[in-house]
């Protein structure tokens, strides 16, 4: 006796799996003007994938931009009408597409070729006659790269210290790390912190920089493509706390249209410059007014570096005299290493700060 109820229920259970895996599996848009390489990849992946395929660049930028956008392109560099690498140009400079991942094909093996590939936006280059393992794994790769990418960058820009935005062609921001959104929560700006994505960048800069108009002209130069980057100094100061960071902007690479933003915290350096500057100052002041006489030369080249008034009215030289000698030209040799005390500033690089031990001009 059958048990119909048990063969539905199986029969159910199959044809969700089915359509699981269908909806699950991946699909590869082979692109290439010979019919007879696209039977070749198409009977390579077929049972992996879901493969499209097109013979013309203008199917291929149809099927690509359509409701059912592939997971992965392989081109062919050589076509009619437009070449692989402009295919890809236009894909990657539209926001629809630009996540694609292309992979060239190619009978060319020049690092030129390659590069050229590269430069437009590709993200690997398989040369041709295929080799099935090789396109196989090339194509794997790229797709498990591809399924946990967002994450994977995510992952790398929270990772960095500095705060990082991302602004598309129009300056509004895509993305953002996990230290702009800290920064945000603690300085008084939760809702900046929690809604940053979407917002214009030149909106959020006029509000809190006096520099907005600088900014404006450098980042509108960047996202022209006018300029490849652009950098900024400028104080960011609460009420109890000084502080100071730079602003980087760079275009994006890899065929990628719009911008990074990278505000690294200047504060630490900038005292630590102010701190060694006031220091040099009051080296000076002691230096110039110290009624022994006190001169500078560099051990290496034995070269005076400076003298002191003192030192200049002691031993009788003009200060044009006395920085034309050198250290031989007082001491005989093997009397330098003993020809005095030395000691060091950390402001006066290879020269080092002595005292005494030159003969009155005569």
């Amino acid at each position: 006796m059958v048990n119909h109820q048990g063969f539905r229920n199986t029969t159910q259970i199959r044809l969700a799996r089915g359509k699981h895996l269908l909806q699950a599996q991946k699909t590869v848009l082979v692109v290439d003007d010979a019919p007879a390489n696209l039977a070749v990849i198409h009977s390579i992946l077929r049972g992996s994938y879901r493969v499209l395929v097109a013979s013309s660049a203008a199917k291929a930028l149809e099927l690509a931009r359509g409701p059912n956008p592939p997971d992965l392109v392989l081109l062919d560099v050589m076509m009619p009408l437009m070449d692989g690498y402009e295919v890809c140009r236009i894909l990657k400079s539209d926001p629809s597409t630009h996540s694609i991942p292309v992979l060239f094909l190619s009978g060319k093996t020049s690092l030129d070729d390659e590069a050229r590939g590269f430069e437009c936006g590709g993200a690997d280059y398989i040369h041709k006659p295929i080799n099935p393992p090789v396109l196989r794994a090339r194509v794997r790769t790229h797709l498990r790269l591809g399924a946990g990418g967002e994450a994977f960058y995510a992952g790398v820009l929270d990772s960095i210290g500095d705060q990082i935005a991302v602004l598309d062609e129009s300056d509004v921001i895509v993305a953002v790390n996990r230290a702009w959104r800290d920064f945000a929560e603690n300085n008084g700006a939760p809702l900046l912190a929690a809604r940053s994505v979407g917002l214009s960048y030149l909106g959020i800069c006029e509000a809190a920089l006096p520099e907005a108009a600088e900014v404006l002209e450098g980042m509108q130069a960047v996202l022209a493509g006018t300029q490849d980057e652009f950098q900024l100094e400028y104080p960011c100061h609460s009420p109890d706390l000084q502080r100071w960071f730079q602003m980087h902007v760079s275009r994006l690479r890899g065929g990628g249209v719009g911008a990074v933003v990278t505000h690294k915290n200047l504060t630490a350096q900038r005292l630590t410059n102010e701190s060694l500057s006031q220091s040099g100052t009051r080296y000076r002041q002691l230096f110039i007014a110290n009624p022994n006489p006190m001169y500078v030369y560099d051990r290496e080249t034995l070269v005076f570096l400076d003298v002191n008034q003192a030192a200049l009215d002691h031993y009788g030289y003009s200060r044009e005299e006395f920085l034309a000698l050198k250290a031989s030209n007082i001491r005989p040799s093997e009397e330098l290493p003993d020809f005095c005390p030395v000691w060091r500033h950390p402001n006066m690089g290879s020269g080092q700060p002595a005292f005494g031990g030159i003969r009155k001009r005569t």
